[in-house]
């Protein structure tokens, strides 16, 4: 069977590419081992190694991805934002190629998917017949399964499939014997606001805390871990200026997410600010603190049941004595920056809600 999928993929973002490789195994372990994957990329991306021969990248243009669509049997929308308008008419435009690619598809279908903010009537109506298209929708976070049966459109809803247990890793999750902190970090002031004074106003409180914590712990390493590689290195950088070379460095996460996550174990403790960075941070039972930069973030720390104290507005990761006071608490008290929801429960629901959605798609097949 030959799958298209379309995705974000290629853009060296290490969530983008965990929600690829468990939607690759997934299908992989629904189909037997006999399958073809077309994947959209816009470069070369770290693939799980068991599946790079059935693997093909396909170019980021519209008539390479027509012609894959049109030769997959199964075209999926793969993970991340794919279905939205942010409120503006001005992004109507971006359900162009959506459309284009279910047309020309045999079947399809959207696993892992957020839909919304759907805020105009073009929109709405845009996704709605694109959606009901789908032979099988399985939506990440309440709000879009919510968006999705406003609009008229059956859906199912699991947390994000990175949590199924299709991603492994051999390290044990043991607390490491020393102390290192993770710090997952982007630059927010330029990607929500076209804004580098915000990011400087911002990180210079940060680059302040981190200091003041290097000095009150003298044991305590820094590992600084870039989601998004090439945009994340300057901002953590930026942050680590204050503490020694011999005390932090930047990883690398260029060889996929299970290589990520074998050395992002080594943190006790982490900072998480990308959405995939706080999945990686609960998968590997690390206490974390949460920078609220977007709804997404929130709306997972909350389905977490992660405590008021975990996780920092804007407003309060501004304000310096009530950052430094934060990452004290992370350190000397990492029992209330973790969640409380059972999370073995949640990956068990999530594994379940996803072979469910994989196995309805292939039956229309």
């Amino acid at each position: 069977m030959r799958f298209f999928i379309n995705g974000y993929y290629g853009f060296s973002n290490l969530g983008d590419e965990a929600l690829l490789w468990t939607l690759l195994r997934a299908l992989q372990f629904h189909t037997g081992g006999t399958s073809e994957f077309l994947i959209r990329s816009g470069k070369m991306l770290p693939l799980p190694e068991e599946l790079s021969g059935a693997c093909r990248l396909i170019d980021n243009k519209l008539l390479p991805l027509l012609k894959a669509a049109a030769e997959a049997d199964l075209t999926i929308f793969g993970g991340g934002s794919q279905f939205q308008d942010h409120g503006h008419l001005s992004s109507l435009s971006y359900f162009i190629k959506p459309w284009l690619l279910a047309i020309a598809a045999k079947h399809v279908s959207a696993i892992g998917v957020s839909i919304g903010p759907l805020g105009t009537v073009p929109g709405k109506f845009l996704a709605h017949g694109l959606l009901r298209r789908m032979d099988s929708v399985l939506t990440r976070d309440i709000n879009s399964f919510n968006t999705a049966h406003q609009i008229g459109c059956k859906a199912l809803n699991a947390s994000d499939i990175c949590f199924a247990d299709y991603l492994q890793w051999t390290v044990p999750r043991a607390l490491p014997e020393q102390s290192c902190l993770g710090i997952s970090l982007l630059p927010w002031g330029l990607l929500l606001h076209k804004s580098k004074v915000a990011d400087h106003v911002w990180l210079s409180v940060w680059a302040d805390a981190l200091h003041k914590l290097a000095q009150s712990h003298p044991e305590l390493g820094f590992l600084g871990a870039p989601f998004q590689r090439d945009v994340d290195n300057s901002v953590i950088e930026r942050v680590f200026i204050k503490i020694g070379n011999d005390r932090c460095r930047v990883a690398t996460l260029n060889q996929g997410p299970e290589h990520a996550l074998t050395e992002l174990s080594g943190c006790s403790h982490f900072v998480a600010m990308r959405f995939h960075a706080l999945v990686f941070a609960v998968l590997l039972g690390k206490p974390t603190l949460i920078l609220d930069y977007h709804p997404k973030v929130r709306l997972l720390a909350e389905e977490l049941g992660f405590p008021p104290q975990a996780i920092l507005s804007p407003a309060q990761w501004l304000d310096q004595e009530h950052v430094a006071t934060s990452l004290e608490g992370l350190i000397n008290q990492p029992e209330n920056y973790l969640p409380t929801a059972d999370i073995e429960s949640l990956r068990l629901r999530t594994r379940q809600q996803l072979d469910f959605a994989v196995s309805q798609c292939l039956k229309k097949v």
